[in-house]
């Protein structure tokens, strides 16, 4: 062989071992790439499946920001051209989602803690606020509303375990919160609004106790006597806003109690509180009533008319006699007759017995012949009294002719007409005088007539 061709084939087998070196480190450079994205992309399904189940328990996509928007930056990033360079960027980027994934993991133990503190802050700030709000005299029937929710919202929060269920403990326990913090303001504002009226009253009355307690007990009677009305009204259908209505009337008799203390400042402030509650209870009364209603009261020998919650005819009346009192309960008018002839039911020689009696007009209330009517032989003397005079009736209801003539043509079949004894006794007891039952059917015997 000569030196030429030797040379040769030295060539050729140079660049066929440089070829083989190039495909060897092809090779491996190949094999480390493949290694390296396999490493990512089990880094990266692992992270995302932490990812999806934290959403699944109840962590929000802002609360995962801190990891998922980085993790998706990551994911967006254009691979090198160059395959030597995929191996290292794509261990770089496994090494970065594990450590994200450890992150996540951090920081879902953080959340879930800082949830399980913030419900648990939340409960002891409701307890808390309740206590207060007892402090500042709110009413028992209030703070046992709130107590009860407490209960359940403590209960929530005890048997908690996960992101949700201590988020949902401490979503009750801020709207609980918030409506303890209502309360407490409320009630600031009408302790302040007493302490001032009392200030005032007493002012006015010259600092004289008598005086001051005279006005706390008319105060009292008078709220006594509306709730007794819706109480009435609420025996034969719902009455409009009556627990409300109830709410104001323990905090009445509350400020009630306080009235016939010896100590000046207390009695004041008892006598302010009625004022205030009572003129509440007035108005609650006003909103409750249905478009129209008759309202007469036994012991004032007084009728009011009310349409819409407005006064539109105020008279005194005069009501059975003791042995025929009126009836007391939540009755209706029934039907209306003009004129009309009243007939006995009672025997000649009975002590009721009464010659046929013509009237102009009667709003019948009751089936056993209880009305509203005229009675041109009373010329006067309306009122408080009245029924224990001559000129009481037999059940019925006398008006003045003017106001009759109203109520007749004003009134329409099956507006309430509530009869109550308005005496300015606890609601109990005024309930407990009714002689009808819930439909306002009397229990007694034959009336008027």
């Amino acid at each position: 062989m000569s030196s030429l061709t030797s040379r040769r084939w030295l060539v050729v087998l140079s660049v066929l071992a440089a070829i083989g070196v190039i495909a060897a480190v092809i090779g491996v450079t190949d094999y480390a790439a493949t290694r390296a994205f396999s490493r990512y992309d089990h880094e990266r399904q692992h992270l995302s499946a932490d990812l999806h189940a934290a959403q699944l328990e109840g962590y929000t996509t802002r609360d995962l920001a801190s990891v998922n928007e980085p993790f998706q930056s990551l994911q967006a990033q254009p691979e090198p051209a160059l395959p030597m360079a995929r191996a290292q960027f794509d261990d770089q980027r496994a090494a970065r989602v594990s450590s994200l994934d450890t992150e996540l993991n951090s920081l879902l133990r953080q959340l879930l803690e800082k949830a399980r503190t913030d419900a648990a802050a939340q409960v002891a700030s409701a307890r808390s606020g309740i206590e207060h709000d007892r402090s500042l005299g709110t009413e028992e029937a209030d703070l046992s509303a709130l107590q009860k929710r407490l209960d359940k919202v403590a209960q929530v929060q005890g048997t908690a375990h996960s992101l949700n269920e201590y988020r949902a403990a401490n979503q009750l326990a801020e709207a609980l919160v918030t409506d303890v913090n209502s309360l407490a303001a409320a009630q600031q504002a009408q302790n302040q609004a007493v302490a001032q009226a009392a200030e005032q009253l007493k002012g006015q009355n010259g600092g004289n106790l008598d005086a001051v307690r005279r006005a706390g007990t008319d105060a009292l009677a008078g709220g006594r006597n509306d709730t007794s009305v819706a109480a009435y009204m609420n025996k034969s259908a719902p009455f409009n806003g009556f627990d409300a209505l109830n709410r104001l009337y323990a905090r009445l008799e509350k400020y009630g109690q306080m009235v016939a203390s010896a100590d000046p400042g207390q009695s004041a402030l008892g006598a302010a509180g009625a004022q205030l509650i009572a003129a509440q209870i007035h108005d609650a009364l006003l909103g409750g009533l249905p478009a129209k209603a008759i309202v007469v009261s036994y012991y004032s020998q007084h009728l009011w008319a009310y349409e819409h919650g407005k006064l539109v005819q105020d008279t005194p009346v005069t009501t059975g006699r003791p042995a025929l009192p009126t009836d007391l309960g939540p009755m209706k008018v029934l039907k209306k007759d003009s004129p009309w002839k009243m007939h006995s039911p009672w025997p000649k020689g009975s002590p009721y017995w009464y010659p046929d009696t013509a009237v102009k007009m009667v709003v019948w209330f009751t089936n056993t012949g209880e009305g509203l009517h005229d009675a041109d032989w009373q010329r006067c003397c309306w009122g408080p009294g009245s029924q224990y005079t001559g000129n009481a009736s037999h059940g019925c209801v006398h008006l003045p002719d003017g106001a009759e003539s109203f109520i007749y043509r004003w009134s329409e079949v099956g507006i309430p007409v509530v009869v109550y004894q308005g005496d300015g006794s606890p609601v109990n007891q005024q309930l407990s005088r009714i002689t009808t039952d819930d439909r306002g059917n009397p229990l007694s015997g034959p009336k008027g007539v």
